[in-house]
């Protein structure tokens, strides 16, 4: 009976690795931990990039990884970067900051394959006193950093505006949280899910959205380094019709 098992067995074994596609490895770096990675990681839990031939290995920076241990989150070391997001042959984040970084900075430049949020997308996190986004003249807005996509929503909203970022806010650097609004660093602050969703437990109003201003800009979306070959899909996603 043994002999009539294991020969179907080996038979199957030997079908189905003459069957199964086999993926591409690729590594992709998620920079760090935000709600707005969840597509990427929905991909790789639903198996749809194997789907399409793709055995991706998804990580985080090490000091993404640092500040989501501060508020509890522990990320598990396989995922954590520990040579840099740069050698990841794919990126997930801010296209401006990506642009930025290569032409002040000389970071290797990357193609923008696709960009997932293509405006100025951030909230306007308030102090009481503060009840809408045209109260900001004459006040100090935090931002995360120079070069970053909260920096150029600053500098394109006092534009739209019409106000001088140089004379009509004030733009503080470093002090995109919670923390700078209580230590009285700031007045508002620019950020996103996360922070909104904390915004009110800590006394502080959401007093508006960015996206109402149609504000161009390349937000999150997917970076690929220059010298990445072009792959044929080997399911290509319908088009919509429309």
């Amino acid at each position: 009976m043994r002999g009539f098992v294991l020969v179907p067995l080996g038979v199957a074994a030997l079908f189905l690795s003459q069957t199964a596609p086999t993926l591409t490895k690729v590594d992709v770096s998620l920079g760090d931990v935000s709600i707005n990675k969840v597509p990427q990681l929905v991909a790789a839990d639903q198996g749809i990039y194997a789907k399409y031939g793709l055995d991706v290995h998804q990580t985080i920076s090490a000091g993404a990884a640092r500040a989501a241990a501060a508020s509890g989150v522990v990320v598990p070391e396989g995922y954590v970067e520990r040579g840099g997001g740069s050698t990841a042959p794919i990126q997930v984040g801010g296209g401006s900051p990506m642009i930025y970084g290569a032409v002040v900075n000389g970071r290797p430049a990357r193609v923008i394959v696709l960009t997932q949020e293509p405006m100025a997308m951030d909230h306007v996190i308030a102090r009481q006193g503060i009840g809408s986004i045209e109260d900001l003249k004459g006040k100090r807005i935090g931002f995360s950093g120079v070069g970053a996509v909260t920096h150029f929503s600053a500098l394109a909203l006092a534009q739209r505006l019409g106000w001088s970022p140089d004379r009509d806010v004030t733009l503080v650097g470093g002090s995109a949280t919670l923390d700078g609004l209580k230590q009285d660093k700031v007045d508002a602050i620019l950020v996103s899910a996360m922070v909104i969703a904390l915004a009110q437990n800590a006394g502080f109003k959401d007093v508006g959205d960015l996206s109402k201003y149609k504000i161009p800009m390349a937000r999150l979306g997917d970076h690929g380094r220059q010298d990445l070959p072009v792959v044929e899909p080997r399911h290509r996603p319908p088009i919509p019709e429309g």
